[in-house]
C-alpha cells in the first residue's frame, strides 16, 4: 500500500510531472499482482443540464444524450444523482482496496471560461457553480480510504475544449499536474 496522505493534499500529489508516493525505489520492482480502478465522467451537474433554447424544460427533459444540440447548454444546478453514484463508487473502491483510483476527466460538468469561440455557449459563465461542483466532488472523494491514491486526469469539462494557460493553471491548483508519470507495482504508468 502507499503512504497515507492528509485529505487536503490528496488532490495535489501529482506535481513536478511525478506522483508522490509512487516512485521507482519503492514501486519499481514487481511485487506480485495488484489492482487499480478507473472511473470516468463523474461529471457533477451533467444530468440536470439545461439548454438555453428551452429554459422552461419539464423535469423529464434534462440533457438529451445525443450530438443533436441546439442552443447554449448550461450545467445543472443540482447533481444529487451523480453524487450518489460517486459515493457508491467510493464505497466499492474502499471495499476493493486497489493501489490507486484514477478519474479519467470531467470530474464536474460546468465548463471553465476559456475565451475561445469553440467553447462559446458552454456555460463557462458561472464560476461559483463550477467551484461548488469541484468542492462537492472533493467532499465525496475525501471518503476514499487514505491508503488508496487518487489520480485525476483533466477532461474537456475541467480545462475546456481547447485548453489555455489559465484553465490548465486552474486545474493544477485544484487537482495537481495535468499530465505526469509514476511507477506502480513494477509498471511504468503515464497519465496524459
Amino acid at each position: 500500500m502507499t503512504a497515507t496522505f492528509p485529505t487536503a493534499s490528496r488532490y495535489l500529489r501529482a506535481s513536478g510531472r511525478c506522483f508522490s508516493g509512487f516512485n521507482d525505489e519503492h514501486e519499481g520492482p514487481w511485487a506480485g499482482n495488484w489492482t487499480f480502478v478507473i472511473l470516468a465522467d463523474t461529471q457533477f451537474g451533467l444530468l440536470k443540464a439545461k439548454f438555453e433554447l428551452f429554459p422552461d424544460q419539464p423535469d423529464g427533459f434534462e440533457r438529451a444524450m445525443s450530438t443533436n444540440r441546439v442552443g447554449d447548454l448550461f450545467s445543472g444546478q443540482a447533481w444529487e444523482v451523480e453524487r450518489a453514484m460517486a459515493v457508491e463508487a467510493v464505497r466499492h473502491c474502499n471495499w476493493l482496496m486497489p493501489k490507486f483510483v484514477i478519474v479519467c476527466g470531467d470530474m464536474i460538468d460546468a465548463m471553465p471560461v476559456t475565451g475561445r469561440s469553440i467553447d462559446e455557449g458552454r456555460d463557462g459563465r458561472n464560476e461559483v457553480l463550477r467551484q461548488k461542483q469541484i468542492d462537492d466532488f472533493k467532499s465525496v472523494f475525501a471518503d476514499l480510504h487514505p491508503d488508496i491514491s487518487l489520480l485525476c486526469v483533466c477532461g474537456n469539462h475541467d480545462v475546456g475544449n481547447v485548453p489555455n494557460r489559465k484553465t490548465i493553471q486552474d486545474f493544477r491548483r485544484e487537482f495537481g499536474d495535468d499530465y505526469f508519470s509514476f511507477t506502480a507495482g513494477g509498471c511504468r504508468c503515464l497519465v496524459l
